[in-house]
């Protein structure tokens, strides 16, 4: 069973605390940006959506042709600055006894006494979750508002002492006054003719009391601080060397024609030209000129360097048999040595590379080379670039 919440006296010092931080006063805090946006009518929204995407037609056209967008820069650097810049109104005073009492006379019922507590304790409203509490006053407001002729579907009814607290645009949190509970209201698949089972399945409990509810908000971090440590790890080498690898065994499992049309698709998206090479690749006479030097020998690697363990046979023939048949031309002799791209091996990879006339063929295991061992799923040890101490040490290891 979970922890009973604590006391309103063990709860309200917490909330004054927290509600004092205009960094942490509410979970979301508003900013310029919001504000205007939550202050326009329909006419207002569907005007700036004209504007902007006015002004985005003319910024990718510009774009495409090479050129910048003043107006258009200028605009998203303004949108950039009201979505950052927090409104701080400062936090409202408590409540007077006049105020709850006069509250009261119009709702025409008695307030729970947690909220009672927390308007007249803490704050009139300002703080709490999402863009924080009402104002007692408003409160007041939405509940005749919500109680009106016409706000619900055809036929349902605001539940009379169900006291709207929060918004959350379109629906809102609740306290129901005869038990204190926190109860939502979604109206997001309500229509005008919805059926009563439907409306009142609009309604659900958020917690079982005030203060339980209040207590998990003094827990939880606010968006902006669960936004900035999820950005954190995304931008950390950890998070995005996983990325990578993950992206990479992806690309890799995929045939030769999902892994250039996935490429292809990202190039696109990118809108970037090809990378310019790193280094100069080997051509035909560079890679006969380095099997032909002492010490070197040049084996198959497949045609297209696809994960041969996760290819049909078709597929495996045309990697394995085509690649070997390439470099056998270039080299002027056959093939004799095959290395499985990635290490990746199967049973039918072994057969595609016998059936080649290969003779040993090598994976990426790492393990010391036994008598017996099946010439084509030979270990090897690759010399990597981390110097000659490195590499004795990790064949002392599989030696000893």
């Amino acid at each position: 069973m979970p922890a009973p919440p604590p006391s309103l006296d063990a709860l309200i010092p917490r909330l004054r605390e927290r509600a004092a931080d205009p960094e942490r006063r509410t979970f979301i805090r508003e900013t310029q940006f919001s504000r205007q946006m939550s202050s326009l009518d329909l006419g207002g929204v569907l005007s700036l959506g004209r504007t902007l995407g006015g002004l985005l037609r003319t910024s990718v056209t510009m774009q495409r042709e090479g050129r910048i967008d003043p107006e258009g820069v200028a605009m998203a650097d303004e949108i950039q600055r009201r979505m950052e810049t927090p409104v701080d109104d400062g936090l409202p005073a408590p409540a007077d006894e006049a105020t709850v009492e006069a509250a009261e006379a119009v709702l025409r019922l008695t307030l729970p006494v947690a909220m009672r507590r927390v308007w007249m304790e803490v704050a009139d409203g300002g703080f709490g979750p999402g863009f924080g509490l009402l104002p007692l006053g408003h409160v007041v407001k939405e509940y005749g508002s919500l109680r009106s002729p016409g706000m619900m579907p055809r036929g349902r009814e605001w539940p009379a002492g169900l006291l709207p607290v929060l918004s959350q645009d379109p629906g809102w949190d609740c306290i129901e006054a005869s038990t204190g509970r926190v109860i939502g209201w979604d109206p997001e698949d309500l229509s005008e003719r919805s059926s009563e089972a439907r409306f009142q399945a609009s309604f659900s409990e958020v917690a079982p009391s005030v203060e339980a509810w209040l207590d998990e908000w003094l827990g939880a971090k606010t968006h902006a601080e669960q936004r900035d440590e999820m950005m954190a790890e995304f931008t950390s080498p950890a998070y995005q060397a996983r990325q990578a690898r993950e992206a990479r065994d992806a690309i890799r499992r995929m045939s030769l024609e999902e892994r250039r049309a996935i490429l292809g698709r990202l190039a696109a998206w990118t809108d970037a030209p090809p990378p310019l090479p790193r280094a100069r690749p080997l051509d035909a006479a560079g890679i006969a000129a380095l099997a032909g030097r002492p010490g070197h020998a040049v084996g198959a690697h497949g045609a297209h360097h696809l994960a041969l363990g996760s290819q049909p046979a078709a597929a495996l023939d045309r990697e394995v048999g085509e690649g070997t048949r390439r470099l056998a031309e270039v080299l002027g002799r056959p093939v004799e040595a095959f290395a499985y791209p990635y290490g990746d091996v199967s049973d039918a990879a072994v057969a595609a590379v016998a059936a080649a006339g290969l003779g040993i063929a090598v994976t990426c295991e790492e393990a010391p080379l036994r008598a017996g061992a099946d010439l084509l799923r030979l270990p090897r040890l690759e010399v990597k670039a981390d110097g000659v101490d490195a590499l004795s040490e990790r064949m002392w290891r599989l030696l000893r």
